[in-house]
């Protein structure tokens, strides 16, 4: 559902869109896009399951429920988006977590593209896109599971649990590469 847009703001009061992309097999919603330091390229994220399902796990697979990186190429109003590869978390997580791409944010190394990212209970990702086309993670914290029985999603007071029938769990830690 949705697009992933370029939009032209030279007139900020009439904003042309002059590239579209749509992913309609891994992408479900659109849900963010952040753009690199130089502006020339952009991370869409997608929220498969709206943050309430097990998706960072092998029946998913690695490029649904990700981020979509896309070259921007071209100068002025011909600048196209250009799709080189999908970044998810690189291990699975337990039936019982809430786990996909969500609301990223660019931390600023002069001649890098990085990228820190919450996957919910896939806990917190650190990860390099300089080169689009391999996106690579360098460090990571996973929290772990809320429950080892349940599929817990939600804030403490108002949770929704989903109960699975297969479980792997997970213990929480650190690690940096």
């Amino acid at each position: 559902m949705g697009d992933g847009i370029l939009f032209s703001i030279k007139d900020p009061e009439r904003p042309r869109v002059i590239d579209r992309v749509q992913d309609n097999v891994n992408f479900a919603f659109w849900h963010s896009a952040t753009f690199n330091q130089k502006a020339n390229k952009v991370v869409f994220t997608d929220e498969l399951g709206g943050g309430g399902a097990a998706t960072c796990n092998a029946e998913i697979g690695p490029d649904r429920g990700a981020d979509g990186i896309y070259d921007i190429v071209g100068k002025g109003d011909k600048r196209k988006l250009v799709f080189r590869s999908y970044f998810k978390i690189p291990r699975h997580q337990a039936d019982t977590e809430n786990c996909v791409a969500h609301n990223g944010s660019l931390i600023p190394v002069k001649g890098k593209d990085l990228m820190v990212q919450a996957w919910y209970q896939g806990g917190v990702s650190v990860w390099d896109f300089t080169n689009s086309s391999k996106p690579k993670e360098i460090a990571y914290f996973e929290r772990g599971p809320l429950s080892t029985e349940d599929l817990v999603t939600g804030d403490p007071g108002r949770r929704t649990t989903t109960t699975v029938t297969s479980t792997r769990t997970t213990s929480p830690r650190a690690s940096t590469s």
